[in-house]
Order: C-alpha cells, then sequence, then structure tokens
C-alpha cells in the first residue's frame, strides 16, 4: 500500500507544478532555448535602465493587488522588433510601494549600474513592455553578457541575434501569454481548484504511505518503525 500511495503522491505533485496556473510563476519549469525566446519576444533591445516608480494594480482574477516597479529603459541597440527606437517602460512584478512591499522570487532584476539585453513583449494596446522568461535578461560585463544559467561573448551574442533576426524577421514564434492579460487570469483561475486539491491530498497520501510502511515494519520487527 506505502509503495501505491507515495507513487500516487508524486504524480499528484508534479501535475501540482505543471498546473495551468503555475506554468507562469515557475518559469524555471518552461524550458526555452535562447532562440525560442528571442521568437516569442515582441522587442529584444540592449540599453539600461533607470527606476522610475512603483504601482500597484489590480489582478485581473479581482483577487488582491500586485505591485510593479516601472523602469525607464533607454534604447542603445535593438536586435529585434519595430518598436521605439529611444526609451521604453518595462514593468518588472515585486516591490514597494505605499508602505506595502511584494517579493517575487522568480522575478529577473533590471541593474542600473550595467547594460542589459532584453527580451520583451508587449500586451496589446498598451506602451508598456515587460519580461516573460526569467532568462530573458542578459547583463553586459565588458565584451561579453550573462543570464543566470550562461554567459558568451558579446560579438557571439550579436550575432547569434542576427541570424534568429534574419529567420523570424521581426514575427513571433508563438505569443507568450502577458501575466495580466484576461488568458493568463482564466488559466490562473483553472488551475486554482486543482492546486487546492493537490495541496491537500498529496501531502495526506505521503503520511499514509509513512503510516502504513511503519506498521509493516512494526509487524516484521516489532519495533515501533522508522520515523
Amino acid at each position: 500500500m506505502y509503495h501505491t500511495a507515495r507513487s500516487i503522491a508524486l504524480i499528484l505533485l508534479m501535475a501540482l507544478a505543471l498546473a495551468p496556473g503555475n506554468r507562469e510563476a515557475l518559469g524555471s519549469f518552461i524550458a526555452m532555448s535562447r532562440e525560442e525566446v528571442f521568437a516569442r519576444s515582441d522587442l529584444v533591445v540592449l540599453g539600461r535602465a533607470t527606476l522610475a516608480g512603483t504601482v500597484e494594480i489590480n489582478r485581473p482574477d479581482g483577487n488582491g493587488t500586485m505591485i510593479y516597479r516601472d523602469y525607464s529603459f533607454k534604447i542603445q541597440k535593438t536586435f529585434k522588433g519595430n518598436g521605439p527606437v529611444s526609451d521604453i517602460t518595462v514593468r518588472i512584478p515585486g516591490g514597494t510601494h505605499n508602505g506595502s512591499t511584494m517579493v517575487v522570487t522568480v522575478a529577473v532584476e533590471l541593474n542600473p549600474d550595467k547594460d542589459q539585453v532584453l527580451f520583451l513583449i508587449k500586451k496589446p494596446g498598451e506602451k508598456i513592455y515587460s519580461t516573460f522568461h526569467p532568462l530573458g535578461v542578459f547583463t553586459v560585463s565588458g565584451h561579453k553578457v550573462s543570464n543566470p544559467e550562461e554567459a558568451l561573448e558579446m560579438v557571439v551574442f550579436a550575432a547569434q541575434m542576427d541570424e534568429y533576426k534574419n529567420k523570424y524577421g521581426n514575427g513571433l514564434l508563438l505569443k507568450a501569454a502577458h501575466p495580466n492579460t484576461p488568458a493568463a487570469a482564466e488559466n490562473a483561475d483553472e488551475g486554482m481548484d486543482l492546486r487546492r486539491i493537490l495541496t491537500v491530498v498529496a501531502p495526506a497520501l505521503i503520511f499514509l504511505s509513512g503510516a502504513a510502511l511503519r506498521r509493516k515494519y512494526a509487524r516484521e520487527t516489532g519495533g515501533p518503525g522508522p520515523m
């Protein structure tokens, strides 16, 4: 019994990680190559960010609010996109606004002291851009660019951007879900009930499997069983 219960629990925990409302939040679960992130971007630009302020916005599902930091990003070079040629606004989740603080552990960080390359999307009808993948921010240091998973020479990186641009142009391979769109909110709503069920059932099954193991051990050895 305990083998079966534990196996079911592990399956449920995997399902929890992949539930619709978790897929965007847990960006590290979504494996994308640099080329895929490029293909899904509206705009890929090199420049430098300056913090412009913070905003608090109602969540699409009506469940509270979200705090964002707005950065003014001065573009130095455009690798993809027909967007502005000078300054744009980039919105990053998390920050402090009117005494309230929100921490987003998977959010990317913009560094006002470094040039960065950003892979961005834009909500239709708005002028504000946002990142959509944790690896979609490269920081420039000397002749190299890097993100949390890789580092490479800028000349190599720029050559790859040109290669991707020739392959995809300014089009989108697959439109990325913007965190503020109704579609993203709908996905979150669809996953909410499933997540609530799984977060209760999976630990319960793990507990029951442990209890079954201890009873079996006690019957066979006469001891209390491993804890």
